[in-house]
């Protein structure tokens, strides 16, 4: 499974400003598509993983695909490994806490994460809107969580400098 450096950048935004930035980008582009996802976010009761700046999400994408993604803070990106998965093994992980063999469960065990331990903790619903612009991707979330929604505009970049750059460009 390939490392990936996620240089990103993410601010909440308004409902307002949301509706501004997306009826911008469907005026541009009319037949755009959403991504409608879900995604559980796993860790240990004494929440070993936040509390090393890790975050292990397992993510169903509705109509396609489910993965586990780890994903490791660092100064100028994020650490990011993903892990397709099958349907079995994402019930597999709900009913019995396993998660799937693969780089994500080794890499856990390497640092020390009583694996046998972990569990959803919380769950969020997203209405996901991507455009890909010059050197960097724009993408918009609608979230629910809890009885919550919130927004988000996040700009994922070649560099984190460049992602920062492009998000004060927003604001």
């Amino acid at each position: 499974m390939p490392l990936n450096i996620e240089c990103e950048e993410r601010i909440m935004i308004s409902e307002e400003q949301y509706l501004k930035i997306l009826e911008f980008y469907l005026r541009k582009e009319p037949n755009s598509r959403f991504i409608n996802q879900k995604n559980d976010y796993i860790d240990t009761p004494d929440l070993y993983l936040k509390n090393n700046h890790m975050v292990l999400r397992m993510r169903t994408i509705y109509g396609s695909a489910s993965e586990f993604t780890l994903k490791i803070r660092g100064e100028d990106g994020d650490k990011e490994y993903n892990q397709l998965v099958m349907i079995g093994e994402l019930q597999s992980f709900v009913e019995h806490h396993l998660l799937p063999n693969g780089e994500i469960l080794a890499i856990l065990k390497e640092m020390g994460v009583d694996t046998a331990n972990l569990s959803v903790k919380t769950s969020l619903e997203t209405r996901r809107f991507e455009e890909k612009e010059d050197d960097y991707l724009l993408v918009l979330d609608k979230n629910h969580y809890s009885d919550i929604t919130d927004y988000n505009l996040e700009i994922e970049a070649p560099t984190k400098a460049r992602a920062t750059e492009v998000i004060k460009m927003f604001c």
